[in-house]
């Protein structure tokens, strides 16, 4: 068995639901053969990607525009952007339309195709 790491850390349960939500959506998509979505960046959203430390470790964290802990993640910083970017998207959005959005081949309501 593989030992365990960090993927992602939030101080909300709704928070890490969504953004399981929004990573399997993405990769449900492709799955499909549907088209990639553009996704706003994240200060369009509110939000930033900021290094914190974490478990005596600096970490990447997604902060609100108050300057708010959303989530950390293990992720380097490209790729923490990216993820961030997803989760930042479905934190204000119901499951319903995360579901929707996930499903329809433009990415509506929540986002554009490419």
């Amino acid at each position: 068995m593989n030992s365990e790491y960090l993927v992602l850390a939030a101080p909300s349960l709704e928070t890490i639901e969504k953004y399981l939500y929004g990573r399997f959506g993405f990769a449900l998509r492709s799955d499909k053969g549907l088209p990639h979505l553009r996704t706003p960046v994240l200060e369009e959203l509110g939000y930033s990607c900021t290094s914190q430390p974490h478990k005596d470790r600096e970490r990447f964290a997604l902060v609100n525009a108050a300057g708010a802990l959303i989530a950390i993640g293990s992720a380097d910083r490209l790729t923490a952007k990216v993820e961030f970017k997803r989760l930042a998207l479905m934190l204000t959005a119901s499951i319903d339309e995360i579901e929707s959005s996930m499903m329809d081949p433009d990415g509506k309501p929540l986002c554009e195709h490419e």
